[in-house]
């Protein structure tokens, strides 16, 4: 083999070589899921590749007179295909670079059965007719020519004008574009028959400068690429990092080892009033000085807890807001100690677990008050009876003794039914009523109460104020609340009392549904009320009144008066200039009815059976002896079962009374399944309390409830009305 056939073989294999590192880079800056542009220029160079490979092998079997007919055929058809492949696949992956979409499917796979069709008819066409290598290489040196220009005008339109390895892969393009053309002139000239002067063999070295000058450009273009999608990629990163913090309800702060603020979170503003405006600034310039202790040892690079803790942080305002925060030691980019910390506001959690607390505080104390009220009742109602019998047997000298007692347990009897409205199981009887019109008549009983030096003034809106309460109890709320206003005013002064509707929205802090409320307002001048005595105003027995003023009842039995309506009652203060307490009742469409059916009995009985269920001895014989001196025939059971069992011996019981809360079955149930068997009995629940008030609502019209102490006059006015009924049920049905 020649020199010069030496140097074609070994560019031909460098070239081929060049085209296959090329190959690898790309497929190592190429991935899966993106970069189709990459995957046909790796694709077009691996066609490159095996040009020059294969060139190789059928140049060596030339020179070496290897060469038949139909290797050179064998070898001429894969040759020609691969270049025409490679200058389809370079143009479509320089398309798809640019303009950052791939070639349709379609259209490149069209292009692709061209250039085999095309690279195939050449190796024949060359074989079979005649030109043989020169046309051969002419066809190559067109298609090659043609692709490198086309993909060097691509780069340039697209992405050279601000890409500098861009330009440097439009050069190195073009110059081999420039190189395949003074190819293509060669052997066209060769092919006519005008062979140039001069061999091609020093020539094709310059190949090997410009596929390495594109293999170059090629990879600094793919690295420019690669970093970048990657800038992209974090900006994005970062414009996502930055919204959610943006956007965060938590604050996030950032201190130094000194504590010094570096970094404070847009939410700081919305939560604190504060801005960035405080970098620099020591975070213990805004924590309260009882939190500082705290602070410190959490911000302190020496030791950091990670747990979640309270402090309180001034606001630009100056008010001090609760927050929970979380801290965490790491590094910045130098390697610096910074603290992280991560904090909420928790004003408003707090107020509705205080809110809560209390609630929970309040009603355990209700179902203590409650159940004592019951046993208290209970002992109540055998001392004011008994002191009423023994008036009609005594002598006079002892009727004031007896009166004593009767109206000492009176005035028990009405603390006990304070107690008992506290804690929300009074029986009530609820009506639709005008509360324009409660709290006007209440204003006018109030105002003899009034002393001089005190302002009683009212206003009201034309609205209709309809809400379903028992009348007599809201009487009674308006009037505790416009005595302690009274008392509350130390000289002269004013009380406001307003009434007016109020719509809640679903984001209101009150223990409420959304909708329409009736408002009365009671404002007035007085001293106010501290924070330390405010969470306990409507315990009971809770006063701030001297001995004897007061029995701390009377905001313990407004509130369960108006939780009872389904309503809320709330205080505002400030110390030094009064109080504000707002009642809210649940407006109804419903109209207040006029007229009430009055219950006018005998008071004697003529032998009916009745049958008494009361667990307490005392007032099971008490209740016993009224009736029975009253003329009813009296069986008695000390609990529920025992009055079942009872009723299902005896005949003709026309009458239960019943006790609400016994052991085994409580007075409802006893009544059901007595029911079950005679529905027209009368069943008289009588209670210390209704305990839970809903069981009476599942009884007939045929019910009624009396609380005890019931005076005995009242227990058989009571009885006579259902034994009546019961008898006169049975003679129409006789």
């Amino acid at each position: 083999m020649s020199f010069e056939s030496s140097i074609s073989v070994t560019t031909l294999l460098v070239s081929g070589g060049l085209c296959q590192m090329l190959v690898w880079v790309l497929r190592w800056h190429s991935a899966p899921e993106e970069g189709a542009e990459y995957r046909h220029w790796i694709v077009a160079w691996q066609a490159q590749a095996a040009y020059y490979l294969i060139g190789a092998v059928a140049f060596v079997a030339g020179v070496l007179g290897w060469g038949t007919p139909n290797l050179r055929l064998l070898l001429s058809v894969p040759t020609q295909i691969a270049s025409a492949l490679a200058a389809v696949l370079l143009v479509a992956g320089t398309f798809g670079f640019v303009r950052n979409r791939s070639v349709p499917r379609d259209v490149l796979r069209s292009a692709i059965v061209a250039a085999v069709l095309a690279g195939t008819t050449v190796a024949l066409l060359a074989t079979l007719v005649g030109g043989g290598v020169s046309f051969r290489a002419a066809f190559r040196a067109l298609v090659t020519a043609a692709s490198f220009l086309a993909s060097a005008w691509l780069i340039w339109a697209g992405r050279a004008r601000s890409d500098r390895p861009a330009r440097l892969l439009t050069v190195a393009l073009s110059g081999f574009a420039v190189a395949n053309i003074h190819y293509l002139v060669y052997w066209t000239l060769i092919v006519s028959g005008r062979e140039p002067n001069y061999s091609l063999v020093w020539f094709t070295l310059l190949d090997l400068l410009w596929i390495a000058a594109i293999a170059i450009s090629t990879v600094a273009m793919a690295l420019a690429e690669q970093r970048k999608t990657g800038i992209a990629a974090l900006q994005q990163q970062e414009q996502s990092f930055r919204r959610m913090i943006e956007n965060s309800s938590d604050i996030l702060a950032v201190f130094d080892a000194e504590r010094n603020l570096q970094y404070l979170s847009p939410s700081a503003e919305r939560v604190l009033g504060w801005t960035n405006e405080l970098r620099g600034r020591s975070v213990l310039e805004f924590v309260h000085p009882e939190d500082i202790g705290g602070i410190a040892a959490r911000i302190s690079s020496a030791q950091l807890a990670h747990g979640p803790f309270l402090a309180r942080i001034r606001a630009s305002s100056g008010n001090w807001v609760r927050l929970e925060a979380v801290t965490r030691r790491l590094e910045d980019e130098s390697g610096r100690p910074i603290v992280v910390v991560n904090a909420r506001d928790v004003t408003e959690r707090e107020q509705l677990e205080t809110s809560l607390r209390e609630s929970q505080k309040l009603d355990s104390i209700g179902r203590l008050a409650g159940g004592v009220a019951h046993d208290i009742n209970n002992i109540l109602m055998v001392i004011a009876n008994e002191a009423d019998l023994a008036v009609e047997e005594a002598p006079a000298s002892l009727h004031p003794s007896l009166e004593a007692i009767s109206a000492a347990s009176a005035r028990a009897t009405e603390m006990t039914r304070q107690l008992l409205t506290f804690a929300r199981r009074q029986p009530v009887q609820p009506s639709v009523v005008d509360v324009l019109e409660v709290v006007t008549r209440t204003l006018r009983m109030t105002t003899r109460l009034m002393r001089e030096s005190i302002e009683l003034r009212f206003a009201a809106t034309t609205d209709r104020h309809f809400a379903l309460v028992d009348p007599t109890q809201l009487e009674q709320v308006v009037m505790n609340l416009i005595v302690n206003a009274r008392d509350a005013i130390p000289g002269h002064g004013s009380i406001d009392v307003s009434v007016g509707l109020r719509t809640l929205g679903s984001e209101h802090n009150r223990d409420l549904a959304a909708g329409e409320y009736v408002s009365i307002t009671i404002r007035d001048t007085g001293v106010g009320i501290s924070e330390q005595i405010r969470p306990h105003l409507f315990e009971p027995f809770f006063t701030t009144k001297g001995l004897g003023e007061g029995t701390g009842l009377g905001l313990a039995t407004s509130y369960g008066i108006v939780r009872q309506a389904n309503g809320s009652i709330s205080v505002t203060s400030k110390v030094g200039e009064g109080s504000t307490f707002e009642v809210l009742l649940p407006l109804t469409d419903e109209t207040p009815q006029t007229g009430t059916p009055s219950l006018r009995p005998a008071l004697r009985g003529n032998g009916e059976k009745v049958l008494i269920a009361e667990d307490d001895e005392s007032v099971r014989r008490l209740v016993a002896r009224v009736l029975h001196d009253a003329g009813y025939h009296v069986i008695e059971a000390a609990d529920g079962a025992e009055a079942v069992a009872a009723f299902g011996r005896e005949s003709d019981i026309c009458v239960l009374v019943s006790d609400v809360i016994m052991p085994r079955l409580n007075g409802a149930e006893v009544a059901r399944q007595i029911r079950a068997l005679d529905p027209e009995i009368g069943v008289l629940l009588v209670s210390g309390y209704a305990g839970d008030r809903n069981l009476l609502n599942t009884l007939s019209d045929n019910t009624v409830f009396l609380q005890k102490p019931v005076p005995g006059r009242e227990l058989v006015r009571a009885v006579h009305a259902l034994a009546s009924r019961k008898k006169g049920l049975s003679e129409a049905q006789g």
